[in-house]
């Protein structure tokens, strides 16, 4: 329904930090980010371990499945539609009364 009502991906996910810690700390903390994500596409082997351990599926296959299905370049980085899919997910859920009102630098990096 979402992705045929917006045109948008779904909004699976997100990682949040108070912008109170300052742009150092926020850009180190996305580029680490980054670059755990990389680390695990380019060598799935090393994270398998930690994915298996947290997986409600235990067969590999099906977690393989899921990682791929749901690991895409949208974890790396959002991009415009990622972006505004997130603002979309956010504003009808203010329109609800479920979540404050979005300002103009809601989603802004520092």
């Amino acid at each position: 329904h979402w992705e045929d009502t917006t045109g948008l991906p779904i909004p699976l996910g997100a990682i949040i930090a108070r912008r109170s810690l300052g742009t150092a700390a926020l850009t180190g903390l996305a580029d680490a980010i980054r670059a755990s994500v990389r680390a695990a596409w380019d060598d799935p082997e090393v994270s398998r371990p930690y994915v298996m351990e947290h997986a409600q599926e235990m067969d590999p296959a099906v977690a393989d499945q899921h990682i791929g299905l749901y690991v895409n370049e949208f974890t790396a980085g959002l991009g415009e539609d990622g972006y505004a899919a997130v603002r979309g997910l956010l504003t009808r859920a203010a329109a609800e009364g479920l979540v404050p009102a979005l300002g103009p630098d809601a989603l802004a990096f520092p």
